[in-house]
């Protein structure tokens, strides 16, 4: 961001990062690509839970 400002960039980073996105100029991960995803139904309003990390031991709090 620092290089861009001095490039006279006058955005904000959020308005960077959003035209990125919206452009599709960052490449694709091939590594995250790979990684397996599932979807967990769940009533309209409820919370969703996502399974990706155990606590074999979890704190008793």
């Amino acid at each position: 961001m620092d290089d861009l400002q001095n490039l006279d960039f006058a955005l904000s980073y959020q308005t960077l990062t959003r035209n990125i996105r919206v452009l599709n100029l960052h490449p694709v991960c091939q590594s995250c690509k790979s990684w397996p995803n599932a979807i967990i139904e769940h009533p309209t309003g409820e919370e969703a839970q996502s399974d990706w990390l155990k606590l074999y031991h979890p704190p008793a709090g």
